[in-house]
């Protein structure tokens, strides 16, 4: 019950990050907006270091072997590709409604699904296919009727 209760506080807490995000995004210019949300984001996490995070010892051994040759490629496009859809999100919200692009945003589990299926051999059951249908049927619905 508690894990639900914190599920819907977390939903409408990024739902609200939303609506403050569309009203920023009209007066200033994506880009702008990009770069004070990273440089904020990086100012927060020091502080979680500094002040709150306790296992230290277990960050700092983490680093190192994400710091490796054969990781930083993946650390480097992982955060390309989130600054890049990050800077395409402030530019679609700011020329649409928030629900237009969260519907075909809802539509991002089937990508992981699909993606899981071919480089992860991951194999989803006819449940799964069934509710990525109703997704899809979902999407055409209120972008055509």
């Amino acid at each position: 019950m508690l894990s639900q209760i914190v599920i819907i506080l977390l939903f409408a807490s990024l739902a609200l990050r939303n609506v403050v995000l569309k009203k920023m995004v009209v007066k200033f210019q994506p880009e702008s907006l990009l770069l004070i949300f990273t440089l904020m984001n990086v100012v927060i996490g020091l502080g979680l270091y500094l002040f709150i995070f306790d296992r230290k010892e277990l960050i700092h051994k983490d680093f190192a072997a994400l710091t490796k040759r054969e990781n930083m490629w993946l650390i480097v496009f992982g955060s390309f590709v989130g600054v890049l859809f990050t800077y395409f999100y402030y530019t679609l919200i700011r020329e649409e409604n928030l629900y237009y692009i969260h519907v075909h945003l809802s539509m991002f589990p089937i990508f992981i699904a699909l993606l899981g299926f071919l480089l992860l051999n991951e194999k989803p059951n006819i449940g799964e296919i069934a509710s990525m249908g109703v997704i899809i049927a979902g999407v055409l619905m209120l972008n055509y009727y």
